[in-house]
Formats: C-alpha cells, sequence, structure tokens
C-alpha cells in the first residue's frame, strides 16, 4: 500500500514540475467574441496575421500582406464583450479592382447599419479611432450565431446581442482597419 501511495505521490509531483515549465503561448490574442465557437477568432503576433487570413477566407480579397500599423483590443468584459481595431498599410492600391468587383466589399459611403455601429458606439475607443473615410470600400460579416446570412448587415439592430466585424478600406491613404464589436 505505502509502494502504490509513493509512486502516485510521485507521479503528482512529475506531472505539476512538468505542467509549471510548460511554456505560456505569448503569440495569441482573442480578438473574436463570445456569441458562440464560431464567434472567436485568433489573431498571431507571428508573421502570418490571423485576423488578416480570416479576412481573406471571409471576403475573398487578398489582403494578407499588409504591414501592420496599429492594434486596440478592449475584449475582456463579460463573456468575452469588447471590441477591437487592427490597421494595415499597404504599398499600393492593388486591392481595389478586385474589392470594386467583389459581391462582398461595397463602396462607401458606409450603409446605415454600419455607421450607426460605427458612429454610434460612444465610449468605444476602437470605434472611435477609425477616422472618417470618404473614398473606399467596406466588408461586413455577421458573427452572430443566428445569423442567417453573415453578410447581411440588415439584421444587426434585430439581436440582444451583436457579435460582428468591420472592414475598411481607405483607398486614399491604403489602410485597412478591422473592427470587430462584440457585447
Amino acid at each position: 500500500m505505502k509502494r502504490i501511495v509513493i509512486t502516485a505521490l510521485m507521479l503528482v509531483i512529475a506531472i505539476a514540475a512538468i505542467g509549471c515549465g510548460a511554456k505560456k503561448d505569448d503569440n495569441l490574442d482573442i480578438i473574436g467574441g463570445a456569441d458562440g465557437p464560431t464567434s472567436i477568432f485568433l489573431a498571431s503576433k507571428s508573421k502570418e496575421d490571423k485576423a488578416l487570413s480570416w479576412l481573406y477566407e471571409k471576403g475573398g480579397i487578398n489582403v494578407i500582406w499588409g504591414d501592420k500599423i496599429s492594434s486596440k483590443d478592449t475584449h475582456g468584459g463579460f463573456h468575452g464583450d469588447g471590441s477591437s481595431l487592427y490597421s494595415y498599410q499597404y504599398t499600393d492600391s492593388s486591392m481595389e479592382p478586385e474589392m470594386e468587383e467583389s459581391e462582398y466589399w461595397k463602396s462607401l459611403p458606409l450603409s446605415d447599419e454600419v455607421s450607426n455601429l460605427i458612429n454610434n458606439s460612444i465610449g468605444d475607443e476602437c470605434a472611435e479611432a477609425i477616422p472618417e473615410i470618404s473614398n473606399g470600400y467596406y466588408f461586413f460579416y455577421d458573427r452572430h450565431t443566428k445569423a442567417t446570412d453573415p453578410y447581411d448587415e440588415s439584421e444587426l439592430w434585430n439581436r440582444a446581442s451583436i457579435n460582428c466585424t468591420v472592414a475598411l478600406y481607405d483607398a486614399d491613404e491604403d489602410i485597412l482597419y478591422i473592427f470587430t464589436k462584440d457585447t
């Protein structure tokens, strides 16, 4: 009996020692929301930017070659509520023709729903950091679990919570902004 107790104790100590030495993965940030498993995605601080990869997958435009110039994230509230804003600089306007012909990217101005989301988010430091853009395109994706068409912004205000991503491309400055909102 002593042998079993000693063996079990040594096993627990060994597992604890291994766990204490485990590396924490500091390369990940949560930039999604909390309304279901599909509303969370990770942005890596490594060379491949997960937010740009996600936008490329959902929006159909190759945006992955942008250089990140700023990031802000207020997620961490109740159930992951918050918002994030990532901005990327591009060297030319080569994405514009693709955006113009895409079924998912729309020419500015913003729709009323998306404009209200960004411009009426009082106290939301991420939304308030988005500059006024007059020439460019935007992309909307509803990450809410009850969204019937994730590309349709008309249902945005018909639910108790919001989980969406808006990408705005400033054609004059060649800057892409990715804004997420989770309530």
